[in-house]
């Protein structure tokens, strides 16, 4: 058996990056994972990609930075999957401060 067979886990910014490496690392070691991006492109290559390991992997798209939508989302991720044991809040955005450096 798999260390994380039959868990279910949300990975956001999960289509490139260290969220991919995670959502990859979750998969080879048998979770469903759900993928969150707001970018479409990168999430239909991301699952595509994760597909090698003949798991399903869900996509969302989502601007994590709508907070007024968060309730939409989770409303999904219910549909998708009810229970969530797992969540990665790996998702990031870099907005310049008023001296115009990204933190």
């Amino acid at each position: 058996m798999k260390l994380l067979e039959g868990k279910k886990a949300i990975i956001t910014g999960g289509s490139e990056g260290i969220g991919y490496a995670i959502a990859e690392a979750f998969v080879k070691n048998g979770a469903d994972v759900i993928i969150i991006s707001r970018n479409n492109k990168k999430l239909n290559k991301a699952a595509e990609k994760l597909s090698i390991y003949n798991k399903k992997v869900n996509t969302i798209s989502f601007d994590l930075s709508n907070l007024s939508k968060i309730s939409t989302l989770t409303k999904e991720i219910n549909l998708i999957y009810g229970q969530v044991d797992i969540l990665v809040n790996n998702a990031a955005s870099l907005a310049p401060n008023k001296f115009g450096v990204f933190f």
